[in-house]
């Protein structure tokens, strides 16, 4: 596909446009030459001299010469004056496309907030706003940066958490637990399999609306009870899974017994709440994430089926 094509632009302004320093000189010469033109008839009209003597052509080209001389020796200072301004302004701006340049690959916004970043700005500056407009400049691309930044981890978490509970997704669980397990360095993890005994009834008699309501408040509590150092995830449905790093398997279990110990309210509601557990540690040479959720699994449904009959089963294991 062709590119769009744009009109050209008008050639006359060309010039001025590529070379506005030059076109000023010029400028300004022309005017010195006017002046000097000038000058003679307005001696003259003045008074000052007579007009046989002012139309002299030495007269006239002395004037003329003297404009041009006029012209450009301002010419040349404010070319001196722009020239040092501009080039100032060159070095700060590639240090600005250099910091800019860091703070989007990396997402650092801290090169953008350096002082020596920033143009001071004068009401009698050669440049007018042009420093002002530099440093907004500055200030847009820093916080773009942040909020790219902002929606960025926005993004990676929800990708690994629950929208529902907030607590981490299973994939996520799993990428955590093979890390620990992989390392051999550290504790051999442990995980607690918890599953929300009659659940469905909840959701049946009161509405879905109080079923998202005591996951919420599961998820909550064990936010609330667990250690810093557990990872409690939403495994789907009425399903939790605590991964504990350390692998004390009896603290844990402890911590999650405590979120059955109040009611759940909704909508004037006290909904009893309660859970079957089984928890695992890793064992030595264990690696495979999968083998180790497999067997809590196997614990926690064995432990509900041990409810059932009357009995509790043990959670610790082996």
């Amino acid at each position: 596909m062709e590119p769009p094509s744009h009109p050209a632009r008008p050639r006359t302004t060309a010039p001025l446009r590529r070379r506005p320093l030059r076109a000023l000189e010029t400028a300004m010469v022309g005017l010195g030459v006017v002046t000097g033109l000038a000058f003679p008839p307005v001696v003259a009209l003045t008074g000052t001299a007579p007009w046989s003597a002012v139309s002299a052509p030495g007269f006239v080209v002395v004037c003329v010469a003297a404009g041009v001389a006029v012209g450009a020796a301002n010419a040349g200072l404010v070319r001196l004056v722009l020239v040092r301004h501009l080039r100032a302004l060159g070095v700060q701006v590639r240090l600005v496309e250099q910091a800019a340049g860091w703070a989007t690959t990396t997402g650092d916004d801290a090169p953008l907030h350096a002082a020596d970043l920033r143009l001071p700005e004068h009401a009698d500056d050669a440049l007018g706003t042009v420093p002002a407009s530099l440093n907004a400049l500055v200030g847009t691309v820093a916080r773009g940066v942040r909020e790219r930044a902002r929606l960025e981890a926005e993004l990676r978490h929800r990708a690994t958490h629950d929208a529902l509970t907030g607590l981490a997704r299973r994939g996520h669980l799993v990428d955590l637990l093979d890390r620990a397990l992989a390392d051999a360095a550290a504790p051999r993890p442990a995980v607690l399999f918890v599953d929300l005994d009659d659940f469905k009834a909840v959701n049946d008699v009161h509405g879905h609306h109080a079923g998202d309501a005591v996951l919420r408040a599961v998820a909550e509590r064990l936010h609330d009870v667990l250690a810093p150092g557990d990872v409690p995830s939403r495994f789907g449905g009425d399903e939790f899974v605590v991964l504990v790093a350390d692998g004390d398997l009896e603290r844990a279990r402890d911590a999650v017994a405590r979120v059955w110990e109040r009611p759940v309210h909704v909508a004037g509601a006290a909904l009893a709440v309660a859970g079957s557990c089984g928890g695992v540690r890793a064992r030595p040479g264990e690696l495979s994430a999968d083998a180790v959720l497999q067997r809590a699994d196997a614990r926690m449904y064995a432990c509900k089926q041990a409810r059932r009959q009357g009995a509790q089963a043990p959670v610790a294991a082996r």
